[in-house]
């Protein structure tokens, strides 16, 4: 078999705990061609010293390289500093990018690169994602790949808060990868570019996902290749940032992606349907008017702001 080499990036911002749990996981891996790259979003906290700490007193025959950043990029921009070092050293085939508050199965990498082999045109590969904890559970899923409906903008995770009992074993395709652990080839990113940073945090990888479709790409869910997620600490805090956005980058996605039809259709099901909902959400918040306050900007900007 074929050892690629793999370019593992990891985005940290002031999660240094989260993160060097992934990177306990990570190096326990059996896939024998990989390097981790730990790119800090401007990190407030002690998050930089104590990666290094980490790496002093763990690592003795295996490397990180740590790139610190002097301002908060976002997911986007934060993964693209590391992805344009990976394309310009040309030394590895694929990227991998991983959540810092993710933990990883031993051969997930293997299953995902035994897959991505297998033929030129796939693209991307994800895994299968458990919750890291749902009622102190570790079986229940949380995506086993996403699909995409354009004409509402809802994404619906393929397995999502099932009991794992085997269900969802085949490969299969699938029209997005979560971002929280997703596999692309170097190739595919020089066809079809880098994340786009203008989305800065939040479906930027259902974006590049589709984009990789549109270039004639396949984009797969291998569910043996398993990891486990704590899904979003770091934005679960800011309510309002999340929803900031999510609504601002669904008309982005809208606006990229969808046909004319798809996008009146959207348009029509969204302020009759979804805007009500997303107005009641709000108010559910103790800090409503500050929710209120960021959902009516992101719906501004979305509305009106080129997302390319």
């Amino acid at each position: 078999m074929r050892f690629p080499k793999v370019s593992i990036i990891i985005l940290n911002w002031n999660g240094w705990k989260d993160t060097l749990e992934c990177l306990e996981s990570l190096y326990q891996i059996t896939y024998p061609n990989y390097e981790v790259v730990v790119v800090d979003n401007d990190s407030k906290n002690q998050s930089v010293k104590m990666i290094k700490n980490w790496v002093d007193k763990t690592l003795s025959d295996k490397k990180l390289l740590l790139i610190k950043n002097n301002k908060n990029y976002g997911f986007a921009g934060g993964n693209n500093i590391a992805i344009n070092q990976v394309l310009k050293e040309k030394k590895s085939d694929y990227a991998l990018l991983l959540n810092n508050d993710t933990v990883v199965d031993k051969n997930f990498l293997t299953e995902l690169i035994n897959v991505a082999e297998k033929k030129e045109n796939i693209g991307i590969v994800g895994p299968k994602i458990y919750y890291y904890n749902f009622h102190d559970r570790k079986d229940i899923i949380q995506s086993v790949g996403t699909k995409a409906n354009l004409y509402t903008a809802r994404l619906s995770n393929y397995g999502n808060k099932r009991i794992d009992e085997k269900q969802f074993e085949k490969t299969k395709s699938v029209d997005c990868i979560c971002g929280a652990c997703l596999l692309i080839k170097r190739k595919v990113i020089n066809k079809i570019g880098l994340l786009n940073e203008k989305f800065f945090a939040y479906l930027e990888d259902v974006d590049w996902s589709l984009r990789a479709k549109k270039h004639g790409f396949k984009v797969i869910c291998v569910p043996r290749s398993k990891i486990w997620h704590k899904e979003g600490i770091s934005l679960k805090k800011s309510p309002g940032i999340s929803l900031f956005y999510g609504t601002r980058n669904t008309f982005f996605v809208e606006k990229i992606h969808a046909n004319v039809f798809q996008f009146y259709i959207f348009i029509f099901y969204y302020f009759l349907i979804k805007f009500p909902k997303k107005i009641v959400y709000c108010l559910l918040f103790k800090d409503r008017i500050n929710v209120l306050r960021n959902y009516f900007k992101g719906l501004k900007e979305g509305i009106l702001n080129d997302p390319i």
